[in-house]
């Protein structure tokens, strides 16, 4: 929520954005994940020439392969619908072989700066990502999350 925050400082429209990630085998770092968002977000500050925010978390059950939930925040007024982004995830993710992609339904939140009934949703949707059940089953060096570091306008 803190990259929410400081972002609109800087734009007073956001469009944020959830996918889903899946580890294609079992893996005691974020490395594959880490390498995607890293071109990803180069990608997209080329293409759109805007800053972009992130988060993710990791979650494991047990023995099987992490899966991660993200957000992505971008420049409302640059990207307005998700479409075209999605389209780019999924032909990245067909160049590598090591995580799957999954879009879930209601995908993007439109975010104003002066609407907090548009923050509310988008935060409301992100407090899943803060569930406390299937986090912490990794190796102690391993993240559960991470998050962009832009600050304050």
């Amino acid at each position: 929520m803190d990259q929410l925050s400081v972002l609109l400082t800087h734009y007073s429209r956001l469009l944020m954005i959830r996918v889903d990630f899946k580890c294609l085998a079992s893996t005691t770092d974020n490395k594959y994940l880490s390498v995607f968002m890293r071109k990803l977000v180069v990608c997209l500050k080329k293409q759109y020439r805007c800053l972009v925010g992130y988060t993710w978390v990791r979650e494991q059950v047990e023995d099987k392969a992490p899966h991660y939930h993200t957000a992505l925040f971008l420049n409302g007024h640059k990207v307005n619908h998700p479409s075209s982004i999605i389209k780019r995830i999924m032909s990245m993710i067909e160049d590598q072989q090591t995580l799957n992609v999954y879009i879930p339904k209601n995908c993007y939140y439109p975010i104003l700066r002066h609407c907090e009934r548009s923050q509310q949703a988008a935060i409301y949707r992100l407090s899943y990502l803060a569930k406390h059940i299937t986090k912490g089953n990794r190796p102690r060096q391993t993240k559960d999350y991470q998050t962009s570091r832009h600050r304050q306008a």
